[in-house]
Order: structure tokens, then C-alpha cells, then sequence
């Protein structure tokens, strides 16, 4: 465990050479940045090659680290362009890579064995089960989750040998780390491609028309838990933030560097008040500390509030038209200066433009700011960064980058090889029904399907080993599915009731966390199949997971047919298990929030069940999504196990008769979703200029 006297890394975001340059001015210990792409801020400004390779030349000098954030799932087409990025940050010695996809692990480990990986948090690691498991995969530093308590974290360090890092500061997702599907599911946008939409941050109405935003979370703050932190064991804060500005970067960076450099040699109290107060300029939304000192704390949703980064000053108050310019004239609580920005929010449809104020002065008693783009009397306005908090820092990046290379070069990957696999047993062809509640087993009689797929949560797995005598179907008839999140104070009991599971003769499990990879080593009798919540993107991540003991793989639900097709093609069909109708869980929360309504819209119509849980809340769209009419084309492709996921529906005969007819004649519901299937993810003009290159 580290020493509470020993200084713990300061690590900051970079999402433009500006906010490096306050970063580093500020005195953070570390850089966390992106490039142009396979990044989970890919809307930030980022870095080209050049300004990269100059960004790690000048820091090492400076004794500071850089880390480079390749953090989202990668695709099959994509594999050549991160193979030749993974081999250019091993040659310019950056100081590691943050990833997601564990097919990155794969490559990593087989070209580029000398670059360092951190685990980002988008894989969804709680517990120290999972960081154990990463460590022998040369992951030497892992992200938690930041749903995880002080206690849990404080388990997991003194549990493991691996570095481990935890967000201090700044936005949090609704949904549990990794498992938000919700902006992919409309239009493509996927969060584990850094494209997140921020549904969270949208007004939902109830049945009586009731708007609030539900789902809008707070800001995360442990600045006063510094001391708690260090004395844990945790070797690097991670502040949040490559979308802010420089402002914010600069005011954060400070604070924290204040904080750690100085809780010890004064009255804290004293410490605390004055970073508390650099704090308040970083123009942000309310504070919280999520669960870090209360696992069931409450208090982490601001349902008044968007959740807009900035400070609320005033709302439009006239627009004028000038040709193609908008003139918009405002008054603001609060003085503002030359140079300050402002940032506008459309009522209508939740757009956001930054401006800059190019004048102060007023006129009949209003500021003005003028843009092409269109806002209406009422929008709210923020001050979004103020000149006046900005220092004068030393640009990290020289004007001359001639030294420096453009490209990481163009070499084709080598093939994945396809994994010897030793199927402990064979899952025969068929339908899978998937669901969640022992009474459902009973409706499935009138129709029985090859396997069933009863997913396991903290609520029903009790309920399951209590009931274990009274199932109506043979065990080898039945598949467990393990948790998605699986959390440090939830494992011991979890692997207590699998293995009292297991010793009732139930032999088929799917995992869905890298914690629940090494379960079932020294079981060999158990067939494990991976679900779609560890996702499996191209063939390098297939390849890892069968070179891991995995039997079956069930894809992704975000992945495309394209995509699916490409990356399977090396493998054997049956070691496959497609989900072609589901209605996926958009949001996984971390509390119940029982008072919340059990049916939501947003402005476009679209309707969401609020599932809640004795712990959890998912989210799921009215609408299913459903490729029930492909599974001829599928199966003359070889792939002749498929799965309907019934979990969280309101089941009856009627409703389960039903979608077995149209099953048999490959039909289709009436309304549905095609997610990703038919279009892929949301692709910029950029990413498919890169992709003709």
C-alpha cells in the first residue's frame, strides 16, 4: 500500500493544446490527451502525430508523463490504423496507453510489448477480482469505476500489486462505467466510441406531460477527501475534463495541486476552505461525491437543472436579424469583460454555442453577441470561461514541428489466428430465451426453447438458489448469466452463490465482466460463453476471449452487420450465439430511485420503462430492438443459435406465443428498432475520408 506521506500523481486532461499548456502550468504531474480518433472524447480539439510526439518529448523533459487515451471499442476495419497508432506510441515512449477494447490487450501484448496499458474506466473495473485479472495481461494501471465506495477502493489496493487511479473530479455518467447504450441506440452515437450525445442531460416527461431531467448528474468533487485517498493507497487522481476549456482545466489543476501539496502542513480545515474556493471559478455544476463515502447516497441528480457546464447569468433577452446574423442581446447577473465567453442553450432543441464577448459594453443596459446560429427569446445563457482566471502559460508545443513525424506509417495487421477452442460440452442449434424472473420459467413451458438464459442480479439470485429445486426444466437446459457490474463488496457473495449454483449441477455460465474471467480455471466440467457486456468488436478481441477459456461469445449489441460478419469470418459459426431481439438497457444506474416513474418520454416521443431493482435502475426504449426477420440470411451463413432476451418484459403466454409465431415465419414485431445492425456507428465525413486512405 502506498505511503500516506508520499505525493500521489496528479493527473489532468488535455483536450487542446491550451488546456495542456494550463495543465502543465498549473503543475500537474501528468497529461492524460487524444488524437484525432479512437479516443472517448473524440469531439474535443485533440492532437495530431506531430503535436503529439513534440507533446512527449517536451514533458519528459519537464519529468512529467503522458498518457494517450486509445479508449474505445474498436471495429474489424478500423484494426490496421490502431495497429500502426499502437506501434507509434511505442516508438515515441509515451508513457502508456488507456484502453477499452480487450482486443488492444491482444495486440499490445503481441507487437508492442513494451507499451504500457492502463485500463480505462470504460471497462467497467470494481473490483480487485478484475484488476487481478488484467494484471497478467500487462496492464499495470487500472481506472476504476467511479460508482465504487472509499471502502471498496481502499479493498482493492491492498488487494493487488497493480497501480490503481480513481476520478476525483468532474462529469460523471448516469450509467454505470462502459454500459451506457442509450445515444448508440438513436442514430449511432456511441458513447464507446466517444460520440455520447448526453441523453442524460435531456428533459424525459412523465404520463401527465411533467418534464424534469431525471437523469442529469452533478459534478463529482473529492476535494476534501484527499487525505482518505492518499492514506488508501490510490496512485493517481485522473480530474475529468478533455471537453472543458482551459479555464476549467487551469482552475482544477490548481485546486488539486493546492489540496495535495498542503493538507499536511496546515490546519486542513484552513486547506480545504481555500481550494474549495479556487474550486468555485470552475464554472461547473453542483457538486457531489457520487457514492465514494455513502453507497447509497441519493443525492447525485440535479433534477432542476440540464446539468450545462457554466454558471448561469441571465437568458436571452431580443434577437435581431441582420442578413444572416443573429444579434442577440442578453443581461447577465454577473459583470462581464472583453474576452469572456458565453455559452447559449436552445430550449428547443438543447444545441449549445460557445461566443466570445468581443465588447463589454453595454447597450441600454444589455450585452450583445451576434451568430448565424439560431436561438429564440428565453434560452439560457451561461458564462462559460472568464478571461480574467486565465495565467499566462508556456506553450508545450514548439511553433516549429518539422522535426517531428507526420504519420504513424500504413502496415496491415497480421490476421488474428482463430483459437484452438475445447468445448467442455456443445451447445445445441436453436432459440435461447433469456429472462430474469423464476416465474417466467413456468410461461415458458407452452413452448420450449433449446436453452434457456436466466439472468442473475443481486435481487433474483437469492430468490434463484432458494427456489433451485422447483425449476421445471432439466439443469442442462438452463444457462446462468452473471452480473455486468460487479462491484468489490459484492464479490465474495457472488462467488459464493455460483459456486453453490455450481454444485447443484448447472454447468452452462456467461460472464460479463473481466472480474468473472477466471471463475470457472479450475472447473473444467463448466462451458462459459461471454456475453455482450464484454464486448467483442473485431477478431482480436474474439481471439483473447477464446485463448481465455471462453466457449461461445455473444456479440456485442451495438455492432453492426458488416462489422459482425468481418470479424467473425476466421471463426467457427457455432461458437456463436446472435441476439436478434432484446430490449436493451440503455442506462444501468446504480440506484433504484424508487419515486421515479415507471414509464418516461423524451421530445421526439420516444417512451422508456424505468425497470428498478432492490440496488439498480435500467432503462429500457419502448420500442425493441429486433432482427428476428434476418435469421435465415444468418443461418446461411453458418450461425444457428440465436437468442430472444425477454429480461425486464412484462411476460405473459399471449406475448411470448406470439413472438415464437413470427419467429417460425421469419417475421418481424410491428414496431422495432434495427440499432446499429443495418447502419454501423455514426461515422463523421472525416472517419470515412480515414477509412478510403
Amino acid at each position: 500500500m502506498r505511503s500516506f506521506d508520499k505525493k500521489i500523481e496528479l493527473a489532468a486532461p488535455a483536450g487542446s493544446p491550451e488546456a495542456l499548456n494550463a495543465a502543465i502550468g498549473e503543475g500537474a504531474d501528468a497529461v492524460y490527451l487524444g488524437l484525432k480518433d479512437f479516443n472517448a472524447r473524440i469531439r474535443a480539439k485533440n492532437f495530431s502525430y506531430k503535436e503529439l510526439e513534440s507533446i512527449t518529448d517536451r514533458l519528459h523533459r519537464l519529468d512529467k508523463k503522458v498518457y494517450v487515451t486509445v479508449n474505445t471499442v474498436i471495429e474489424e476495419w478500423e484494426l490496421d490504423r490502431v495497429y500502426n497508432l499502437l506501434k507509434f506510441l511505442s516508438q515515441i515512449n509515451v508513457d502508456a496507453v488507456i484502453v477499452q477494447d480487450i482486443g488492444l490487450i491482444k495486440i499490445i501484448g503481441d507487437f508492442v510489448p513494451n507499451l504500457k496499458i492502463h485500463a480505462s474506466t470504460q471497462m467497467n473495473i470494481s473490483s480487485a477480482r478484475a484488476v487481478n485479472a488484467l494484471s497478467k495481461y500487462n496492464v499495470k494501471r487500472v481506472v476504476l469505476s467511479r460508482e465504487l465506495t472509499l471502502s471498496e477502493i481502499k479493498n482493492i489496493t491492498a488487494n493487488t500489486s497493480s497501480e490503481i487511479e480513481i476520478f476525483c473530479h468532474g462529469a460523471i455518467c448516469i450509467s454505470a462505467s462502459g454500459l451506457c447504450l442509450f445515444s448508440s441506440y438513436f442514430g449511432g452515437r456511441s458513447a464507446n466510441k466517444g460520440q455520447c450525445t448526453q441523453a442524460c442531460r435531456r428533459i424525459y416527461k412523465d404520463a401527465n406531460g411533467v418534464g424534469k431531467f431525471y437523469f442529469s448528474p452533478k459534478d463529482l468533487s473529492l476535494i476534501r477527501n484527499i487525505p482518505d485517498i492518499i492514506e488508501s493507497g490510490v496512485s493517481s487522481l485522473k480530474i475529468e475534463g478533455r471537453m472543458k476549456s482551459e479555464g476549467y482545466v487551469a482552475v482544477v489543476v490548481k485546486a488539486y495541486r493546492y489540496m495535495i501539496d498542503n493538507y499536511q502542513n496546515n490546519d486542513f480545515e484552513e486547506v480545504a476552505r481555500r481550494a474549495e474556493s479556487i474550486l468555485l471559478d470552475d464554472l461547473a455544476r453542483k457538486k457531489t461525491t457520487l457514492f465514494f463515502l455513502d453507497k447509497n447516497n441519493r443525492d447525485f441528480i440535479d433534477n432542476a437543472s440540464s446539468g450545462e457546464t457554466g454558471s448561469k447569468i441571465g437568458q436571452v433577452d431580443d434577437v435581431e436579424k441582420n442578413g444572416n446574423t443573429n444579434i442577440i442581446y442578453f443581461q447577465s447577473k454577473s459583470s462581464l469583460e472583453d474576452g469572456d465567453k458565453i455559452k447559449i442553450r436552445s430550449a428547443k432543441n438543447d444545441f449549445t454555442k460557445i461566443l466570445k464577448l468581443l465588447t463589454s459594453k453595454k447597450e441600454n443596459d444589455l450585452y450583445k453577441v451576434e451568430t448565424e446560429d439560431s436561438f429564440e427569446k428565453g434560452d439560457e445563457i451561461f458564462l462559460y470561461k472568464k478571461r480574467s482566471l486565465m495565467g499566462s502559460y508556456k506553450s508545450i508545443i514548439p511553433n516549429n514541428l518539422a522535426p517531428y513525424r507526420a504519420h504513424p506509417g500504413i502496415q496491415k495487421i497480421p490476421a488474428a489466428q482463430s483459437a484452438k477452442i475445447n468445448n467442455k460440452s456443445r451447445l445445441k442449434e436453436g432459440v435461447y430465451i433469456k429472462i430474469n424472473k423464476f416465474s417466467q420459467l413456468f410461461l415458458l413451458q407452452s413452448y420450449k426453447p433449446e436453452k434457456i438464459i436466466f439472468e442473475l442480479s443481486y435481487k433474483n439470485l437469492r430468490e434463484f438458489k432458494d427456489n433451485i429445486n422447483k425449476i421445471p426444466f432439466n439443469k442442462e437446459n438452463i444457462i446462468l448469466s452473471l452480473p455486468p457490474f460487479h462491484r468489490e463488496d459484492e464479490d465474495l457473495s457472488i462467488i459464493e452463490e455460483t459456486n453453490f449454483i455450481i454444485g447443484k449441477g448447472f454447468i452452462y455460465f456467461i460472464i460479463n465482466n473481466v472480474a468473472q474471467l477466471n471463475f470457472f480455471k479450475n472447473n473444467p466440467d463448466i462451458t462459459v460463453i461471454c456475453g455482450s457486456n464484454l464486448y467483442a468488436f473485431n477478431s482480436y478481441s474474439i481471439n483473447f476471449l477464446f485463448a481465455n477459456g471462453i466457449d461461445y461469445i455473444i456479440p456485442p449489441l451495438e455492432t453492426s452487420k458488416k462489422n459482425f460478419l468481418e470479424s467473425t469470418q476466421t471463426f467457427n459459426a457455432r461458437n456463436f450465439i446472435i441476439t436478434i431481439f432484446s430490449f436493451p438497457k440503455l442506462f444501468n444506474i446504480n440506484y433504484p430511485f424508487s419515486n421515479y416513474p415507471d414509464y418516461l418520454t423524451d421530445n421526439r416521443d420516444n417512451g422508456f420503462f424505468l425497470i428498478k431493482n432492490s440496488k439498480t435502475m435500467e432503462v429500457i426504449p419502448e420500442k425493441p430492438f429486433s432482427i428476428m426477420d434476418k435469421v435465415p440470411f444468418l443461418s446461411k451463413k453458418g450461425f444457428n443459435r440465436f437468442l430472444i432476451d425477454l429480461s425486464d418484459v412484462n411476460l405473459s403466454k399471449n406475448l411470448y406465443k406470439n413472438l415464437v409465431k413470427i419467429l417460425q415465419r421469419s417475421g418481424n414485431v410491428d414496431k422495432f428498432e434495427r440499432f446499429n445492425w443495418k447502419d454501423g456507428f455514426f461515422r463523421s465525413k472525416e472517419v470515412y475520408r480515414k477509412k478510403e486512405e
